[in-house]
């Protein structure tokens, strides 16, 4: 019986995979594709790094410029849910996954304004009712960063690899050229807004998901109570969109998402949050609706 394989893209916060067309389930099947946008949601991605979801020096201060504090090791666990696990209108599934990510990340201030950061993260995936989109990943980058006044630049080179369950068989692999810019600005005590954009060209190997990326996003990040310092309310949005090389597919994609907050200790914070979004395609069979639903802790140590 014949299939048609179909891979799907996405920037931050959804879940895509792969359409098996008139056969089987699709979850019968694996692609890097599939995965590697898993990897991209369930990490609930900062635009790479160019804000902070956490702000632990006060409201309208960038922490990951503050250098009193350069080395960091992480560890998060989260359950995830999406409604639309191929990111198909005519093939909607739901399921749930539990991801772990193991990270560690330095940074050093070469000048005033100038800092260089690097970071490694391990991760493994699980999921529910889709067991052949398990796998795990390696990830490495490193960001070249300009601060000056309310606006931060910053330049980032990213390689993801692959692999089966249990880190067995590498079989995918990407590899991300950013640049981007943000401006930020302080709403009184209590809450910091921000603008950003960013240009990314993705190179992916083996199959022909290869792309020009180019996103705005914003949000907000706030201190709710002041009884209550440690809890964080965040809202985010963002617009990308995704010209596939080679091929005349081009994507238009629309995020928005909350998340609450909550830093028990200096070393351990857990989270709630929740996203939604659209995607309209040149090719109507791209087209989808989702939404996502996320809980976490994540243990933090940095000196």
């Amino acid at each position: 019986m014949k299939r048609v394989m179909i891979f799907l893209s996405i920037v931050g916060g959804f879940y895509p995979a792969i359409f098996a067309q008139e056969t089987a389930p699709p979850a019968t099947q694996q692609t890097g594709e599939a995965q590697q946008r898993t990897l991209e949601g369930a990490a609930n991605k900062d635009f790479r790094y160019a804000v902070p979801s956490k702000i632990t020096e006060g409201v309208g201060r960038q922490a990951f410029l503050i250098k009193k504090k350069f080395f960091n090791v992480s560890l998060r666990d989260s359950v995830n849910y999406t409604d639309n696990v191929f990111l198909l209108d005519n093939f909607k599934q739901d399921d749930f996954f539990h991801a772990v990510d193991f990270s560690v990340g330095a940074a050093v201030t070469l000048f005033r304004d100038w800092t260089v950061s690097a970071r490694t993260t391990l991760r493994d995936f699980r999921y529910d009712r889709h067991p052949a989109l398990d796998f795990n990943s390696a990830s490495y980058s490193a960001t070249l960063n300009y601060h000056i006044g309310k606006w931060n630049f910053y330049n980032t080179l990213e390689h993801f690899d692959l692999y089966q369950r249990g880190f067995g068989e590498h079989f995918f692999q990407e590899e991300d050229i950013t640049t981007g810019l943000y401006y930020s600005h302080p709403m009184g005590d209590r809450a910091l807004i921000y603008l950003g954009g960013q240009y990314t060209r993705q190179f992916t190997h083996p199959d022909s998901s290869s792309k020009n990326l180019p996103t705005l996003y914003g949000g907000l990040i706030s201190v709710p109570v002041e009884q209550l310092p440690k809890l964080r309310l965040t809202l985010s949005s963002s617009y990308s969109h995704a010209d596939f090389i080679p091929g005349n597919r081009e994507d238009d994609r629309w995020t928005l998402g909350s998340e609450v907050s909550y830093e028990f200790y200096p070393w351990m914070t857990t989270a709630v949050g929740m996203n939604g979004g659209f995607g309209d395609s040149n090719q109507d069979v791209f087209d989808y609706d989702v939404f996502n639903s996320t809980g976490f802790v994540k243990f933090n140590y940095q000196f």
